[in-house]
Order: C-alpha cells, then sequence, then structure tokens
C-alpha cells in the first residue's frame, strides 16, 4: 500500500496524516494562495475514454495518455499535496471497445446521455482491455520520479459503474 506503515504491529493503511479536507477535483483554482492552506489532498480522476482514445496498437507510449495524472502530480509537489487517483469505467469505457468483440448493455433507462453504453464485464475481450488498462496505468505510476510518485496517497481501482459496488446505473435490458 501507498504509505503504510507498520504501527503498533498492524499495518496502517491509511496514515493519520491524510486526513483532512480533500479537494475532489477541480474545486481549487490556485494551491499557492494561502487560503488553501487547510487543503492536504486533489482527488484527480480521468476516464477511461480519455487516455486511451484507440485500440491498442501495442505500443503503450502510443495507446495511453497518462499526462494529466503526471501533470496533476507535479501540481501536488509543487504545493505539498498528496493525491487520490482513479480511472473511471463503466459507462467512460472508451466506444471501440464495442466496436472490438465487447457486447454493449443497454438500460431501461439514461440516468445522463453519456451513460447509454455500458459494457458486458465478464466478456473475455472486456477483461482484457480492462487489465491491460490497469497493467500500463501500474507501470506509468512506478516509472514516475520519487518526488512524484512519493505525492499519491492511494489509487482507488474502479470496476463498475462509476467506481460504485454496483455495475450499472439502471437496469438493463440485455
Amino acid at each position: 500500500l501507498f504509505g503504510s506503515k507498520l504501527v503498533h504491529g498492524q499495518i496502517e493503511a491509511v496514515p493519520i496524516s491524510y486526513y483532512g479536507t480533500w479537494d475532489r477535483g477541480g474545486g481549487v483554482d490556485d494551491y499557492a494562495d494561502p487560503k488553501n492552506d487547510y487543503i492536504i489532498g486533489i482527488e484527480v480522476m480521468m476516464n477511461w475514454d480519455d487516455v486511451q482514445l484507440a485500440p491498442p496498437t501495442g505500443d503503450p507510449a502510443i495507446d495511453y495518455d497518462f499526462s494529466a495524472f503526471q501533470n496533476a502530480l507535479q501540481n501536488a509537489a509543487n504545493h505539498d499535496k498528496i493525491v487520490k487517483l482513479s480511472i473511471n469505467v463503466g459507462p467512460d469505457s472508451p466506444l471501440w471497445i464495442y466496436e472490438n468483440g465487447v457486447p454493449n448493455v443497454e438500460m431501461q433507462e439514461v440516468l445522463k446521455p453519456k451513460w447509454s453504453n455500458w459494457p458486458h464485464y465478464l466478456n473475455e475481450n472486456y477483461k482484457s482491455y480492462y487489465f491491460e488498462l490497469l497493467n500500463q496505468f501500474s507501470i506509468f505510476l512506478r516509472t514516475l520520479p520519487d518526488n512524484l510518485f512519493s505525492r499519491i496517497a492511494f489509487v482507488q481501482v474502479k470496476t463498475g459503474a462509476t467506481g460504485d459496488e454496483d455495475p450499472y446505473k439502471g437496469d438493463p435490458i440485455n
């Protein structure tokens, strides 16, 4: 675990120094402003369809763009903040997966216009694409310079509907 340590014979998964006020993404324009000193952490999430725009070519440098995460970590390092990272999947999966063997699960009701496409999570193609995304994200994080890697408080691995425990928002038709 990032930042975990042994305390009184048990692993402390979340250090007490991580407790405090977090910016859940985009709420603060300027972390250098002294009025924002109370914020200890920044949530940074991207959508899978923004990180991987096209089907895999086999070249991670072309297939994935994690630069927004690197920029956010640099911003955090510049302002002595820590970061929670995540990639939204489910309805934020790239559309090209449906043209490459992943069934689209249709919903009876669409809560948001963009949420009309949902992957069938147990499909072998989906699992292959999803686990490769996680693999490449892990490699990206592990190859960051120490000054940026040390800013990672934790990574939320999202598996279903926007990171929630349930797979879909709504009732599937097919």
